[in-house]
């Protein structure tokens, strides 16, 4: 008899939580990640000298943030700022708390300036490390089949 009572209870445990609710738990989870990126982003520098003293890793985020920061500047340089712009449109999504249409439109812009600013600092400014290593090697690419005035000018008709 105790066998059955514990399926039964394995079987309201399941169901403690409907499709909505574990979505919209999904999206918060989405968007705190968001945020947790945009604070490692933040330099602690704005807050001037209360920032150093403050957070002495360098990163509002700690040790972590610091290693994390670093790891998206090297790859994405200036365009890691739009990640968790990325992130929260799809964490606005997947909550319902933005349409499918703006979603989109949101996602398509960002996604094609995560593209196009890294590209154009990795043909104006390549050593400069503001277009990370995709913005460099595509600058470059870019920038030796076109030269650097078609590249620019590619980039700003995109």
């Amino acid at each position: 008899m105790s066998g059955s009572r514990s399926k039964r209870k394995k079987k309201k445990a399941k169901g403690l939580l409907s499709e909505d609710q574990k979505r919209e738990i999904f999206a918060v989870g989405v968007l705190a990640i968001a945020l947790f990126l945009l604070l490692v982003l933040i330099p602690t520098g704005i807050l001037g000298e209360r920032g150093e003293a403050w957070f002495p890793s360098g990163n509002l985020m700690g040790s972590i943030g610091a290693a994390v920061q670093a790891v998206l500047h090297y790859v994405l340089g200036f365009s890691a700022l739009l990640i968790p712009g990325l992130l929260t449109i799809g964490g606005l999504w997947l909550g319902g708390w933005l349409t499918q249409n703006w979603s989109l439109r949101l996602a398509f812009l960002l996604g094609g300036l995560f593209l196009l600013i890294p590209t154009g600092l990795g043909v104006i400014a390549p050593t400069t490390g503001a277009p990370g290593a995709l913005g460099a090697w595509l600058g470059g690419a870019l920038a030796s089949g076109l030269g650097s005035f078609g590249s620019i000018f590619l980039l700003l008709a995109l």
